[in-house]
Parts: C-alpha cells; sequence; structure tokens
C-alpha cells in the first residue's frame, strides 16, 4: 500500500468526523448487560495497535492488488483507478490521533473512550487531485453486540447526531436510507461548523453506515463538489457481500 500524504487540516476535519462515528453508542457502553448476544466474528487487532483503549487497526482484512476483503464479515471493495490505499504506519498514526481528539473533546468520559475501543479503522484511501483538497474515503468498523438500542442504520446515525455536539461540524437534519448493490445504508450529510476553518469553505462529508453480523461497517467520505463526490461513491458502489 502506498503512504500519500493528507493535508493536516482536512486531516483534523477527518478525525472530528470520525470522533463521532466510534463514539456514536458512547450512551449505552458503561451499562451492564442483561444477556450475551450471539457470537459474532472477532477482528484481530493489530499487535502493535494503539494503547488497549485506543482505536484499533485491523489486522484481518486483505489488500490484494486494489482489491480488499474482509472475510470476517463478508465483503469486498475495490479501489477505482487513481485511488491510494493508505500504508499501516498511517493507519496507525491516524488511529492513536482519533485516540486523542477523542480524549480531548469528551475530556476522557469513559464511555467515549469504550466506544473507541471497540472499534478499527481497515482502510484510508485517498485520491490525488491538483485541486485544494483530495477526496478520501476512511472505512471503519464497530462492535455494537452490546450497544442493543442500535440495531438498525438509522438509529446508529442518530447515535452520531447527538455525539457530534462538541465537534467542529454539524450535520444535516436528517438522515436517508440507500441501496448500494442490495445492500441497505443510512447516509447522513455533514460540513464544518466554521466553513472559514476548513481547506475548502465547501468541503464536505457523508457518513454510509451499514450493520453486518453485530458490527457497524462505517464508510466516511470526504469531498469538496460533485466530482470528488462521484470518485468516492465509485468506489463505494463497488462494495461486495459475500
Amino acid at each position: 500500500m502506498r503512504g500519500s500524504k493528507i493535508s493536516r487540516r482536512a486531516f483534523i476535519l477527518c478525525l472530528s468526523l470520525c470522533f463521532c462515528g466510534v463514539s456514536a453508542t458512547r450512551a449505552q457502553s458503561g451499562r451492564p448487560a442483561a444477556a450475551q448476544p450471539s457470537p459474532s466474528p472477532t477482528l484481530a487487532p493489530d499487535p502493535v495497535a494503539t494503547k488497549p483503549s485506543g482505536l484499533r487497526v485491523d489486522a484481518t482484512g486483505k489488500l490484494n492488488g486494489s482489491v480488499y476483503t474482509n472475510d470476517a464479515l463478508g465483503f469486498t471493495l475495490t479501489l477505482p483507478a487513481g485511488w491510494e490505499a493508505q500504508d499501516r504506519e498511517v493507519q496507525q498514526r491516524f488511529a492513536e490521533a482519533v485516540t486523542e481528539k477523542t480524549d480531548e473533546i469528551t475530556k476522557g468520559e469513559a464511555g467515549a473512550r469504550a466506544s473507541v475501543s471497540r472499534s478499527t479503522v481497515f482502510l484510508i484511501a485517498v485520491k490525488p487531485t491538483d485541486d485544494r483538497t483530495n477526496p478520501a474515503v476512511v472505512g471503519m468498523i464497530e462492535d455494537i453486540r452490546l450497544a442493543f438500542s442500535v440495531r438498525t442504520p438509522r438509529q446508529y446515525l442518530e447515535n452520531i447526531r447527538a455525539a457530534s455536539q462538541n465537534t467542529p461540524l454539524i450535520f444535516d437534519d436528517k438522515s436517508s436510507t440507500e441501496q448500494i448493490n442490495g445492500v441497505e445504508f443510512g447516509m447522513i450529510g455533514a460540513g464544518p461548523k466554521d466553513p472559514k476553518a476548513s481547506p475548502s469553505p465547501t468541503l464536505r462529508q457523508r457518513y454510509y453506515v451499514t450493520l453486518r453480523k453485530n458490527h457497524a461497517v462505517i464508510f466516511i467520505l470526504t469531498y469538496d463538489g460533485d466530482t470528488q463526490l462521484q470518485a468516492c461513491l465509485e468506489m463505494l458502489n463497488s462494495l461486495k457481500l459475500q
């Protein structure tokens, strides 16, 4: 995997959005479970990943050429021409930065930290362009077995919105449902609360969430304008379930 650079400001904005995703079920994380749900696949963290309470880097998925395969959750994703998958070092640094940002924003709130520890990043892909920013897609997974109030993509997205108040982002008023290759996804858009603090005043992000084997599979699209959005959607539309 190649390791192209991501601008710091765009990186921090993406961090903020990731924080919302991995903290989506924090309200349930501190409650005892009434019963143990059915077994789910275990995603193996990188043995040198962040501290136990931090976001992890998934070591079970495989990138063969341009095709990413995750056998544990049963899906593949193909990187279109021109996209660069970031290497393990970049993913690791990203995971560490998300963990630190979460602690900073939540002031170490235990539920948010627990939610981060249940999450992994499995893919970071960037398409280099001559524009002010580059389109990017971040793939993350959160174990929601004990988050009993989250059993639909829309419920997950509503938790994302509720967790976003202290971030630099503002979410759309409503989420929607989309079918991608026969898979139901919930989708919600977001943008910077202060466009002047963004690398571009028109920079936008979208969350796409589907639930798979008691895990939330989240794709975070960062784009500036319709052309970059279509580039991100081309990758997402390559998703296939096994």
